[in-house]
């Protein structure tokens, strides 16, 4: 059974990569990003890090950070960017309104596109087509029940023995629920 290596410089390199994920517009808390970084950094094995919901590009941004800090790859980052969920409705001002170009600055801005695998598309179409090893799954898309099990139960078969799962808080009729 792999054991997680936390590594010596850790704690330096989240403060790096949050100073940058700082500047980028987005609902991520410091405490969520680092346990993004964290995760990404000590989880064992090869595999892919995916990120489902990119929004402005502000977890992106941390994850890419840490990952290039440790050579981890390149982080698939799966969102529409249409303003399809309840929450961000209301950043929607026209019918065709993004939120793709603003990401793209991000990423660009924070010298980190070259390390992210941009997938302009729904979770569940991207899941069809899935076949790489994963070894940290960030869901953060749809945050309905039904969208985060989706989510879960479209890429959970490519998840590693030894990798991580983490989501957002699902939400049922307004109140946060568990997916499990």
């Amino acid at each position: 059974m792999p054991t997680i290596q936390v590594p010596a410089d850790l704690h330096r390199v989240l403060d790096e990569a949050w100073r940058t994920a700082s500047k980028v517009p987005g609902f991520l808390l410091e405490s969520e990003a680092r346990f993004l970084g964290m995760a990404a950094a000590c989880t064992p094995g090869q595999g892919a890090i995916v990120e489902i919901g990119s929004f402005k590009g502000k977890s992106t941004v941390m994850l890419a950070k840490v990952s290039q800090h440790y050579g981890l790859g390149p982080v698939t980052a799966i969102d529409p960017h249409n303003f399809n969920n309840e929450e961000l409705h209301e950043y929607r001002t026209a019918a065709g309104s993004s939120s793709y170009d603003e990401f793209l600055r991000s990423i660009e801005s924070a010298g980190v596109a070259h390390l992210v695998d941009v997938r302009r598309a729904y979770s569940s179409d991207i899941a069809k087509q899935w076949s790489q090893p994963i070894r940290f799954l960030w869901i953060d898309g749809d945050h309905s029940y039904l969208g985060a099990k989706s989510d879960f139960d479209g890429f959970l078969p490519f998840v590693l023995p030894s990798g991580i799962v983490a989501r957002r808080p699902a939400r049922v009729r307004g109140a946060h629920s568990r997916l499990c």
